[in-house]
């Protein structure tokens, strides 16, 4: 499964073949460290029955332990804009959608705190907002990750020309 994903993730970046360099080079280690991870190793042992030593829960029934919750940490005093005690928020620009979705709302619970109900055209300008916000946010996010995968694959390829110069340009002849 790790060396399928290794392989997928170049077919991804542009790459339609894997040479036998790349693969000792770099998909082979990878895949190995991978799928050799502790969790893999005993949930096999665990799928197959063969030792039930493995599973860390199934220890031995005269071990002591005690399980405790902890205790969530109190929260920070936040500042405040204004003097009114309801609105203990502070304006600054969001870098999430979760973020902006909190913002929106205190905005529109500070419009809702005036003489009475906001405009309906208002609440509805802020909500198409919200949206191409929202839309802008996640284009950055996939081209932020599409910039680091082609930005690594860049990498990879500039390491095969100073290890190996005449083989990562096809010049492997003899003299």
């Amino acid at each position: 499964m790790a060396y399928g994903a290794l392989v997928e993730q170049q077919m991804r970046l542009g790459f339609n073949t894997i040479k036998k360099l790349d693969f000792l080079l770099e998909a082979y280690p990878a895949a190995c460290t991978e799928a050799f991870k502790t969790q893999n190793i005993q949930n096999s042992f665990i799928a197959t029955g063969t030792n039930s030593s493995i599973r860390p829960r199934s220890g031995h029934p005269a071990a002591q332990y005690s399980a405790r919750t902890p205790t969530p940490p109190t929260p920070a005093p936040r500042a405040s804009r204004s003097s009114n005690s309801q609105s203990s928020w502070v304006l600054q620009t969001p870098s999430n959608p979760r973020q902006l979705h909190q913002q929106a709302n205190n905005v529109k619970n500070l419009m809702g705190q005036g003489l009475g109900s906001p405009p309906h055209g208002l609440v509805e300008g802020l909500d198409q907002i919200i949206k191409a916000c929202e839309y802008g946010m996640a284009n950055a996010t996939i081209m932020k990750k599409q910039y680091q995968d082609i930005f690594a694959a860049n990498e990879k390829e500039k390491q095969k020309y100073t290890r190996f110069p005449r083989r990562a340009r096809g010049l492997d002849y003899v003299k």
